[in-house]
């Protein structure tokens, strides 16, 4: 009996579960705005699920939704602080806006954790580039360039001013 109480469904920890079971399907399917109308429902029950802001911040970006998906991010990191995912994503938002300082801080960050994620070394060497340290940027675009074969071409046409 015990244990039937414990698994009674209808709860509201429950209810978020099956939305979240509900977006991720819907992220399967590729039916982006039906997913993120299931995880904005699932994180009203589980505000405690990093993976749910982190996974909502990604489909809200993709969707134009800038504020919101900062928003999702930035309680994704009070969650968990060192996630150079999120950290990295978070960044990039920010210095699309121009945030450049917030971003190079996450970006560090990043790096920090993760010294082999290119994605972070290549969004610090987007930064340092826009605030005019040039050769600092070069170094960060050569490191990404190391780590992730992909970048190397986009590296060597920046050398090149192509």
């Amino acid at each position: 009996e015990r244990w039937g109480l414990l698994s009674t469904p209808g709860t509201t920890r429950d209810l978020g579960r099956l939305n979240r079971a509900r977006g991720e399907q819907y992220v399967a399917q590729g039916d982006y705005p039906a997913a993120t109308r299931a995880l904005l429902l699932a994180v009203e029950s589980l505000p405690g699920d990093p993976v749910l802001h982190f996974n909502l911040g990604r489909l809200l970006s993709q969707s134009g939704r800038t504020n919101e998906a900062i928003q999702h991010y930035r309680a994704c990191l009070q969650l968990t602080p060192e996630d150079p995912e999120a950290l990295n994503n978070l960044a990039y938002m920010l210095l699309e806006r121009g945030e450049y300082a917030e971003a190079e801080g996450y970006l560090r960050t990043a790096i920090r954790v993760a010294p082999s994620f290119p994605h972070a070394h290549f969004n610090l060497g987007r930064v340092l580039f826009e605030t005019g340290r040039d050769s600092e940027g070069m170094n960060q675009f050569q490191q990404a360039a190391n780590l992730d074969p992909s970048y190397a071409e986009w590296f060597a046409e920046f050398q090149l001013g192509g």
